[in-house]
């Protein structure tokens, strides 16, 4: 917030001298006039407040002081047009002193909404990153592979059932078989017995009786002969039939096996499904309570614009006015008169065109908030408010347009030298710039109040701004950008990203949050060790893709834009669409033009992929990280670039989050794993 009062006790003492002049020589010719002693009194009175004297009046006793001047003058006023010209310029003075409370105020409650609008910007982005967890995790909806699984598991139960089946089939008929080989053999073994029998008494028996037990032996062994070849025969059978069981057993096992795996699948995905309901859930309510915080943000912001903004820029609107009247009642031919009508025309410009940065501020966060995704609840009245934020600003920009002139003029007619001279070189810019928008012209306003106002009183000031070759009206952005970059202020550049989709919101509020500490930590370790964490960690990756990127603004380009100049760029605009090249930068920028502002453009992303989404969440985890070990970079703890990758891993060991996300991503990454 620039706070222009910076110049205002250099203008005071300057036309107190001149009045202060004036007055003095007045009284000396008439020391007896109630108006001369009153225009004296009123100088004096105007010298001791702004430091003229050695008495310094403080500023609570400033208003006090200021109407003191003002009643003194009065009298000087009605006294005739001898001493009415210096009474009505100490007037003008004191009115100008009294509008410096008012402008302070206005000031403060000016930081008081910018600070706002950067807490509403953070609950937004809470906002939409919950909302996309909320989303992505209702979209999974496992009721296709649930019933392949309950398919294939009754698939499996029929063949295990029906190989069961027939192994006992199978088994039986073994069992059948084996028991009547048994039956043979043992009747085999049985008639041996026999045969070896009538064998032994045939040798003690007489010739004819041993011929009888002989023959008698010889049917009963072809008997045991014929019983015994049945029961091989059989047994063979049983050889031949037995490892069918066998197979049917292990063709058992093999369809048990598999259902199994397929139960513990289908767990898995019921525990999943589970879990996605409760995350879209608990995400759920968080984007609802980001909502809400968001809204409650608003209403402050609102309440602060239509309150005290309003109010103090009123009041001080009102003190200038009232101190211009009486500057230019004060005589035409005054050169201290005119002066005094340009520097308070300076001073109405200047707060009008500071109105109009906060209703261009005002706007561009409602613009933001009905562009969300999803869409937020008071959408219509975000759009509403956007659009006549817009028309407050255009207001005051034409209001600012013809103080610039009315100041210019005065300081002209004025034939203004010094430190007048100078102001009414640098009034030429912001002149252009508000009669561009005044014009109708689309206008990067914050990005045009920044690089206008903000110039120190030095040489380097006075030079115009320097163009990138093409580059058009592209340049405020581009300006915008650099500072932003060199300042480490990458909210501003969040601002400018044409985040038309909820992936690009989710990539937009996952960078938020850790580009802050990886930048930290990659200027720690360039100052140290001269390589950045980022190139290291490319080198470690292999030269994959960096961390932060994001189309053409990664976060070594954001690094590498620390060190350019907009005349670096080379810009190539075709209709709305421009690509934005520099050196040193990874990739070209691309920008498209919405609504007539130039925003940078990302890529489309694919977040369909869970990896995709875990690396954006990788980037939300680690983020606080970055920062911690930036601090052990910067205070001397971490010596080397090796021990900060250790640091960081050791760090991010500890998180039970980060480690639950690197088990994920590894079943992703295994063969067969969850897609």
């Amino acid at each position: 917030m620039t706070d222009f009062r910076h110049r205002r006790p250099d203008v005071l003492r300057r036309c107190t001298l001149l009045v202060m002049a004036a007055g003095l020589a007045l009284a000396a010719g008439c020391d007896r006039d109630e108006g001369a002693k009153s225009v004296r009194q009123a100088s004096t009175g105007m010298h001791t407040i702004t430091g003229g004297a050695t008495t310094i009046v403080p500023s609570k006793e400033r208003e006090k002081a200021y109407t003191d001047v003002i009643n003194d003058a009065k009298a000087g006023i009605d006294a005739g047009p001898e001493a009415a010209g210096a009474a009505l310029l100490l007037t003008a003075q004191a009115q100008l002193g009294q509008a410096d409370e008012p402008l302070g105020q206005y000031a403060a409650a000016e930081r008081e909404y910018l600070n706002r609008v950067t807490v509403a910007r953070s609950h937004l982005a809470a906002y939409i990153e919950h909302s996309s967890q909320s989303s992505a995790a209702r979209q999974y909806d496992p009721a296709k592979d649930l019933a392949e699984i309950e398919k294939g598991i009754a698939t499996h139960t029929a063949s295990i059932a029906e190989q069961q089946k027939e192994k006992a089939e199978i088994d039986a008929v073994v069992a059948d078989l084996q028991a009547r080989a048994k039956a043979e053999l043992d009747a085999a073994a049985a008639l041996d017995t026999e045969v070896a029998q009538l064998r032994e008494q045939a040798a003690r028996a007489t010739a004819v009786q041993g011929e009888t037990l002989i023959k008698q032996a010889a049917e009963k062994r072809r008997a045991a002969d014929t019983r015994r070849m049945a029961g091989l025969q059989l047994q063979a059978q049983v050889d031949v039939t037995q490892p069918r069981s066998a197979e049917a057993g292990l063709l058992v096992d093999k369809f048990t096996n598999q259902k199994e795996d397929l139960e513990s699948t289908r767990k898995e995905i019921q525990d999943r499904d589970a879990a996605s309901k409760q995350l879209a859930a608990s995400a759920g309510a968080a984007a609802a309570q980001s909502a809400e915080k968001l809204a409650a943000e608003i209403a402050e912001i609102v309440k602060l614009r239509t309150g005290a903004i309003a109010e103090t820029s009123e009041q001080a609107r009102t003190k200038l006015n009232a101190a211009k009247g009486n500057a230019q009642k004060a005589g035409a031919a005054s050169s201290s008169a005119k002066t005094l009508v340009g520097d308070i025309n300076q001073s109405l410009a200047e707060l009008a065109w500071q109105r109009a940065f906060g209703h261009a501020a005002f706007a561009q966060l409602m613009e933001t908030l009905a562009a969300a995704q999803p869409p937020l609840s008071d959408r219509a009245k975000y759009e509403a408010d956007a659009k006549a934020a817009r028309e407050e600003e255009k207001k005051a920009l034409d209001e600012a347009k013809e103080a610039f002139d009315a100041a210019k003029s005065a300081y002209n007619s004025a034939g203004a030298k010094g430190d007048a001279k100078d102001r009414l070189e640098r009034l030429g810019e912001l002149l252009e710039k508000s009669g561009q928008r005044a014009a109708g012209e689309k206008l990067d306003l914050l990005a045009a109040f920044s690089a206008k106002t903000r110039k120190s009183d030095d040489a380097d000031a006075a030079r115009a701004p320097e163009t990138a070759p093409g580059a058009d009206d592209l340049t405020p952005t581009l300006e915008m950008i650099l500072t932003s970059a060199q300042q480490g202020q990458y909210d501003a550049i969040f601002d400018h990203i044409n985040a038309d989709t909820a992936e690009k919101q989710q990539m937009v509020a996952a960078l938020r949050g850790a580009l802050p500490g990886l930048m930290r930590l990659e200027t720690a370790c360039k100052e140290k060790f001269g390589k950045g964490f980022i190139e290291a960690s490319q080198q470690a990756a292999g030269g994959m893709g960096g961390i932060g990127a994001m189309g053409g603004m990664g976060a070594g380009g954001l690094d590498q834009l620390k060190n350019l100049k907009v005349s670096d760029f080379t810009v190539n605009i075709t209709g709305d669409t421009a690509t934005v090249t520099a050196p040193g930068t990874p990739e070209p920028m691309n920008f498209t033009k919405v609504d007539g502002r130039w925003l940078l453009t990302l890529p489309d992303m694919d977040m369909s992929n869970p990896m995709a989404r875990m690396g954006l969440k990788m980037l939300e985890v680690t983020g606080p990280v970055f920062g911690e070990v930036a601090a052990e970079v910067e205070n001397g703890t971490l010596q080397s670039i090796e021990a900060v990758t250790v640091s960081l891993t050791q760090k991010l060991q500890t998180m039970p989050e980060f480690l639950e996300m690197m088990q994920q991503m590894q079943q992703q990454l295994q063969p067969g794993g969850p897609k």
